[in-house]
């Protein structure tokens, strides 16, 4: 008898082995997001409101949890790379989209120079102390990169939404207008309604976003600085605030 033909499973096993990567290391963001918001606030309580060995105690589960994120962080880098691949095969490379490349760029080459920090910290590779901080200092540049064009991307994301909604108006109006209404033109309103109401919502999420890319922004530029400008307090309540609003743009 005849050989049965590979079921689509195996054929997308075959074509797209980087999507499965992708979707395990994507599993661990959630828990990344809490160990966030405790890091940071870790920081903030230990070295801006509590003092002696209550401020000694969080300052440890500081560094406990900066340990955990960077493990959790290992090979997080593909999923950018992921995302340049799509975003190059993805059509027309509009301003939009040159601005996401350039932010997954920058943000692999940070999570690459994390991983290696990370096994040089932990003994895996032979590191200085002062080549580790020279590291410590690149990495949080190419974040510090990666924030700014994540902003520019919202900004132009942003103007893209203005001009969706300007045009899905101007369609409203020229339905509406009609003496005698249709059933396609019931339906045509409805189409304009919910897209309209997706235009919205996605205005929202920028304005989150925006909370959350403003004080990624000083922590990678502070980080990324010989000498950092921002006391230790500071950052952690940024990185409160930075970890709240990414908590609720991944939130179901």
């Amino acid at each position: 008898c005849s050989a049965s033909p590979p079921s689509a499973a195996m054929a997308s096993k075959q074509q797209a082995p980087l999507q499965y990567i992708v979707n395990f290391l994507a599993q661990v963001d959630t828990r990344d997001k809490v160990y966030r918001v405790s890091q940071y606030g870790s920081r903030w309580l230990a070295n801006s409101v509590l003092r002696g060995a209550q401020a000694d105690r969080l300052r440890s589960i500081d560094a406990a949890f900066s340990t955990g994120r960077r493990f959790l962080r290992m090979w997080k880098w593909i999923p950018e790379v992921h995302k340049i691949e799509r975003l190059l095969h993805g059509g027309p490379l509009t301003i939009t989209k040159q601005l996401a490349l350039l932010r997954s760029l920058a943000m692999a080459a940070y999570l690459a120079l994390d991983n290696i920090l990370f096994l040089g910290k932990c003994g895996f590779l032979p590191m200085s102390q002062i080549r580790l901080m020279s590291l410590q200092r690149r990495a949080m540049f190419f974040w510090f990169l990666a924030t700014v064009f994540a902003i520019l991307h919202d900004f132009s994301l942003k103007g893209e939404l203005a001009k969706k909604e300007n045009k899905l108006r101007k369609e409203k109006r020229e339905v509406w207008n009609k003496s005698d209404k249709t059933a396609e033109d019931h339906a045509e309103l409805e189409r304009i309604k919910g897209d309209m109401s997706e235009t919205q919502k996605q205005r929202a999420a920028l304005a989150v976003s925006m909370w959350k890319n403003l004080p990624d922004l000083l922590i990678g530029w502070n980080g990324s600085r010989s000498i950092p400008k921002l006391s230790a307090g500071v950052v952690g309540f940024l990185g409160v605030i930075s970890s709240v609003a990414g908590g609720y743009l991944i939130a179901p």
